[in-house]
């Protein structure tokens, strides 16, 4: 409906240049317009595989969408299709289906705003995937700025609640028994931790799941982390994430196990802390496992240009020192989070002259996250 016949391509008539089609199209579909002439010339109209039915979606529906469902299936496994998947353009993938955007069409279904659907019971048959999950993530995340670029993506313009109103959901137990449990499992025996970054995506290969491909592991686990996702799975499956070494405070278990003893371990070799933009822990006996492979020189670079990890590097200032760790606080670091603590100081003793063993106390009158935060070693550092 949206199509435009685009202006300046030479291939199109030069007076058809920003005609409306996908509207006329329209019109001669759900108004009867030009009834003479498309009578007249319907074979020609077949010939270029005009659709004559009154709303196009039955023909995408039949020809498109349950299609490209069952290849989904037969390939991964399930039918948990993320937002961003396109059919690819080769077979199997059914032709008129090549370069949809599937994913999109997928979850303004999951969302019950799509009068697509005509046979629920054909898409439970095929396992779809009615809520990716229980606490509304994807709901959450498609605003109406998102919502409307999804509308423009998939192309339909009429979008109605009746069809979806009484769906029932798969249960989000499914999801976490068969993808994500099995996968986080799997990074644990691969790896020997379960660190999982919020970059990592389950890559395709044997050690996995093959319906596990593709997904985003390590955003699902920062959304447990975050935002309490899956948290009956989470709650009932503790004792064996613990087991794994489940990190639930990914950047804290990032300085306490991994950066820290990195540093340390880095001025026992070589009796500094100046350490390399471009140095990589190796993966020798004398570091410890954790930090194999660690940009270490990246990381120290971002500590001292931008003030990462501030909230860990002031509370270890001590080891810090002790290492020899020109720990300099960039100024916009220093703007954000230590002057409004001066700030507080000050409107609670009328002045800034604070002692060197001044801790932030855990009271009411500072921020809970600044609790613990040596503000005399920092003032006077």
């Amino acid at each position: 409906m949206r199509f435009r016949v685009p202006t300046g391509d030479l291939e199109w008539p030069e007076h058809l240049w920003g005609y409306r089609l996908g509207i006329k199209a329209t019109e001669l579909r759900s108004l009867g317009l030009f009834a003479t002439q498309v009578a007249r010339d319907s074979q020609e109209l077949k010939r270029l595989d005009f659709c004559f039915e009154s709303s196009i979606h039955d023909r995408n529906w039949n020809e498109k969408f349950v299609p490209a469902l069952k290849v989904f299936r037969q390939e991964f496994g399930h039918c948990n299709v993320s937002c961003s998947f396109v059919v690819p353009s080769n077979p199997p993938w059914p032709k008129r289906a090549w370069g949809m955007r599937f994913g999109a069409t997928v979850h303004l279904i999951r969302l019950r705003q799509q009068s697509l659907i005509h046979d629920t019971t054909e898409l439970d048959e095929l396992g779809f995937v009615w809520d990716y999950s229980q606490n509304g993530m994807i709901a959450s995340c498609l605003r109406w700025k998102h919502f409307i670029e999804l509308m423009i993506a998939v192309g339909y313009q009429y979008l109605s609640l009746y069809h979806l109103m009484t769906l029932g959901q798969n249960s989000v137990g499914t999801e976490w028994t068969e993808r994500i449990m099995p996968s986080l499992e799997t990074f644990y025996q691969v790896n020997d931790h379960c660190r999982v970054p919020i970059s990592f995506v389950v890559p395709s290969g044997e050690t996995w799941r093959k319906h596990s491909w593709g997904m985003k592991l390590g955003k699902i686990v920062n959304s447990i982390r975050s935002k309490g996702s899956y948290d009956v799975q989470v709650s009932r499956d503790k004792l064996r994430l613990e087991e794994m070494g489940f990190v639930w405070d990914f950047y804290k278990a990032e300085w306490c196990e991994r950066i820290l003893p990195a540093l340390e371990v880095f001025y026992r070799e070589y009796d500094h802390s100046r350490v390399p933009p471009g140095f990589e822990v190796p993966f020798e006996a004398n570091w410890p496992k954790e930090t194999h492979g660690l940009k270490l020189g990246s990381v120290a670079e971002r500590i001292r240009l931008r003030g990462a990890y501030f909230d860990f590097t002031v509370r270890t200032i001590d080891a810090l020192n002790a290492i020899k760790f020109d720990l300099k606080i960039p100024a916009s670091k220093w703007d954000e989070r230590v002057e409004p603590l001066l700030v507080v100081f000050e409107e609670l003793h009328g002045h800034r002259d604070i002692p060197f063993e001044f801790v932030v106390p855990a009271s009411a009158a500072w921020k809970m996250k600044d609790w613990g935060i040596p503000l005399g070693k920092l003032k006077w550092k």
